[in-house]
C-alpha cells in the first residue's frame, strides 16, 4: 500500500490537467528552484483540514507540492486535499479566517496577521477592557 501512495504522490501529469488547476500553478521540489524556502500559508498546515476538520491542524505534504493563489503558498496533506481547496480557494482561506476568529490563537500560530490588520492587538488597545 506505501508503495501506490508513493506512486500517486509522485505522479505529476495528473496536476497539470485537472479542471481546478486551469487558473492556478502548482509547484513541485523536484521543479522549483529553492522549494524548501516558500513561504507556506498556514507554517505549512493543511489548509483543507484546517477549514474542513474544525480547525485541525495537519502539516502538509511537500512531496504533494505547493498551490500557488495569490501570491500565496498553500501546502496539503493530500492530492484530493489540495483538488478540493483549489476548486474554490476563497472559500476555504474565509473559513479559516472564521475559525480563527473563533480560536484567536491561531492568528499567532498561522501567523494570519495581516488577515486581522484591523483588529488592535491586546496589549496596545487605547483604554482598559477595550
Amino acid at each position: 500500500m506505501r508503495r501506490g501512495l508513493l506512486r500517486r504522490v509522485v505522479s505529476r501529469s495528473a496536476w497539470n490537467t485537472h479542471p481546478h488547476f486551469k487558473n492556478l500553478e502548482f509547484l513541485f521540489p523536484e521543479t522549483t528552484r529553492n522549494f524548501a524556502q516558500l513561504p507556506l500559508q498556514y507554517k505549512g498546515f493543511c489548509g483543507y483540514s484546517i477549514a474542513v476538520h474544525d480547525r485541525l491542524l495537519i502539516p502538509g505534504n511537500p512531496l504533494i507540492g505547493a498551490l500557488r493563489y495569490k501570491d500565496h503558498f498553500f501546502c496539503f496533506t493530500s492530492k484530493d486535499a489540495a483538488v478540493k481547496f483549489a476548486a474554490d480557494p476563497d472559500r476555504f482561506i474565509a473559513h479559516i479566517a472564521d475559525a480563527a476568529k473563533r480560536s484567536p490563537e491561531l492568528i499567532q500560530l498561522l501567523e494570519l496577521h495581516m488577515q486581522f490588520s484591523t483588529i488592535t492587538p491586546y496589549g496596545k488597545s487605547a483604554e482598559p477592557g477595550t
